[in-house]
């Protein structure tokens, strides 16, 4: 029942993971097109008419396919807010878990995992993580598709095709600084030069661009010089926009390893700990927290007790 009237309603599930489509905010996971426009065949064939409305939330990556797939088939396609569906939804998914558990068991959905996935994708009205100044929505969102492909690609050895999707990127918004510390992440692979090349002409762009002060930071702890990363990594978290919890979690981690590495203990544990409030239940920074700090019984008692509000943290 929907307001009080009966309805039909079809919802597209991954028999694997048990992920709902339109929920698949972890990016690899998304469909591609043809297997999109797969799934949309069968169900016309099961059911014999497409349906009345498609809804999607926002932000999904995968709006442009469903999209495609609402037009094709005549039909509309209203995008709302997740939290509008999660009333349904999650009960759905605890429900297939549970029959899922009687069988072969789906790989279970950690709150760190959906935690890192909403996390990943700004609000439209969020501040850019590029921090331009702008909105996502008016900066880097035209072109979340092209980047999220081109990184794909480079992390599977392709990249021919992975600056082929910056380019077409480049090709709609021009060299931002963005873009130009995209192009050094693909180089960075194969030439050393060229990714700091690219970095200089980021911050010649945007002297505050966030994520070519992170990369330089792993520049520098890569290659052990490690008061540069410091620094590097410090200036990062000084240009990520507040919002951005996933790449402040993300470098308070990195600078926290830094400073355990130059025996800095008392600021790895500030920096750890600091980083669990952008995520609480990430488990990288958990562990690091529990291995390195509180069960470490070669630092003072004092340092090896979280702080107050991080032991409520781990506490939920």
């Amino acid at each position: 029942m929907v307001a009080s009237a009966p309805v039909d309603l079809y919802v597209l599930i991954d028999a694997a993971s048990s992920y709902i489509f339109g929920h698949l905010l972890v990016l690899d996971e998304v469909p591609s097109p043809d297997e999109t426009q797969a799934l949309f065949a069968k169900a016309y064939s099961a059911k014999g008419e497409w349906p009345t409305k498609l809804i999607a939330p926002k932000l999904d990556p995968a709006l442009p396919a469903f999209q495609e797939q609402a037009d094709a088939g005549g039909f509309p396609m209203e995008v709302v807010p997740v939290t509008y569906l999660e009333e349904f939804v999650r009960p759905l998914q605890a429900s297939y878990d549970s029959f899922r558990s009687q069988g072969t068991a789906a790989p279970s959905r950690t709150a760190s995992e959906e935690q890192e996935a909403r996390s990943m994708v700004p609000d439209s009205y969020d501040p850019c993580t590029c921090a331009s100044g702008k909105k996502f929505k008016f900066c880097c969102k035209p072109i979340f598709e092209h980047i999220i492909e081109a990184m794909c690609a480079a992390e599977e050895g392709r990249p021919a095709v992975a600056l082929k999707w910056l380019d077409k990127a480049r090709s709609k918004v021009g060299d931002t600084a963005e873009l130009l510390c995209r192009y050094a992440i693909v180089h960075s692979y194969d030439s050393d030069a060229k990714f700091h090349e690219y970095i200089e002409r980021a911050l010649q762009k945007n002297p505050n661009h966030p994520r070519s002060h992170y990369l330089l930071g792993l520049d520098h702890a890569e290659h052990e010089r490690l008061e540069a990363a410091v620094v590097a990594y410090q200036r990062a978290i000084a240009c990520y926009p507040a919002t951005d919890k996933y790449h402040l979690n993300e470098t308070w981690n990195n600078l926290a390893n830094v400073y355990y590495r130059l025996d800095r203990h008392r600021d790895a544990k500030g920096a750890w700990e600091k980083a669990l409030t952008y995520a609480p239940y990430d488990p990288v920074t958990r562990r690091n927290l529990q291995t390195c700090i509180y069960d470490n019984d070669t630092l003072p008692e004092d340092m090896r007790r979280p702080s107050p509000f991080v032991a409520r943290l781990l506490g939920d």
